[in-house]
């Protein structure tokens, strides 16, 4: 599976797979809500549509919102179980939502290329989060 973009080539779209189950239900299925907005953001860079500039915004909008929503849950949860590394991930989350902010006003108006540079950073980003930091504290909770 390609994991970076490298000049024109665009990434492969990726599908849930249940190794990143947390095995904390309400989380794991915001995880897979992620996915599938994610995947939306690359199923409209793939054709793009007659209104993309429009369906693009609606997907960035419910992408934000989504997100901002996910973190205050997964947030929530590490401070009602006292979980010593909340600092550093709420750090995380906010580098995220950064980096998505920063990302999204280089979106080119009818350039998907750009989506795919977005696409490919939030797959990789989610990935690796729920691989490292997520899979950290759910284990803590979870004990």
């Amino acid at each position: 599976m390609e994991n970076k973009i490298k000049g024109n080539k665009e990434k492969k779209e990726i599908v849930w797979n249940d190794q990143w189950l947390l095995n904390i239900p309400e989380i794991d299925v915001q995880h897979k809500k992620l996915f599938g907005i994610f995947n939306e953001l690359y199923a409209l860079a793939k054709n793009p549509t007659n209104d993309y500039k429009l369906d693009m915004s609606r997907i960035v909008k419910k992408l934000t919102d989504y997100t901002v929503y996910h973190f205050g849950s997964e947030e929530q949860l590490m401070q009602q179980y006292g979980y010593p590394e909340l600092a550093s991930h709420k750090i995380e989350h906010k580098s995220f939502v950064k980096e998505v902010f920063t990302q999204i006003k280089r979106l080119s108006n009818d350039n998907p290329s750009d989506s795919f540079k977005l696409y490919a950073f939030l797959m990789d980003w989610l990935i690796n989060h729920i691989g490292k930091s997520d899979a950290l504290w759910a284990k803590y909770l979870l004990k």
